[in-house]
C-alpha cells in the first residue's frame, strides 16, 4: 500500500497494486497456472510459511502445526499447480525435504551463511 504526496485534495488516495512478471502474464495468456513457492520457517513444533504465486507480492506469513502443513500443502500440489518449497538446514534434518519431495513438491534445503563471520569492505 502507498499514499500519494502530490496534492492536498488527494493526499490520501491509496493505490493497491500487485507486483506482475513475465510469468504471470504468461500463464494468464497461455490459462495455465503459476508455479506456487514456499519458503518455510521451520521450528521444533510448527512452520512459518510465506507464499507466492507467480511473480505476485508474497501473502503475509501462516503458521502452521507440521501435519497441518503437510496437509495444506498437498492440497496446493493437488491443484495440478507445481510448488517449489525452500527451508535452511538445521538442527531438525531432512524429514520435512523428504515428505514435500514425496507430495511432489520441489524442495530445496540451504545452508545458511554465517553473517557475522563475512568481512566488509570498510
Amino acid at each position: 500500500m502507498r499514499v500519494l504526496d502530490l496534492h492536498p485534495a488527494i493526499m490520501n488516495i491509496e493505490l493497491y497494486s500487485e507486483l506482475s512478471s513475465l510469468e504471470e502474464t504468461r500463464c494468464q495468456f497461455n490459462g495455465t497456472k503459476a508455479d506456487i513457492k514456499l519458503g518455510i520457517d521451520v521450528h521444533q513444533d510448527f512452520y512459518v510459511v510465506v507464499m507466492q504465486e507467480g511473480g505476485s507480492n508474497p501473502k503475509p506469513p501462516q503458521r502452521f502445526y507440521k501435519e497441518a502443513f503437510l496437509q495444506w500443502a498437498a492440497k496446493l500440489r493437488a491443484s495440478g499447480t507445481t510448488v517449489h518449497a525452500v527451508y535452511e538446514a538445521c538442527g531438525f534434518g531432512f524429514g520435512l525435504q523428504r515428505r514435500l519431495s514425496a507430495l511432489g513438491i520441489e524442495c530445496h534445503v540451504v545452508c545458511p551463511q554465517k553473517l557475522d563471520e563475512q568481512k566488509t569492505g570498510g
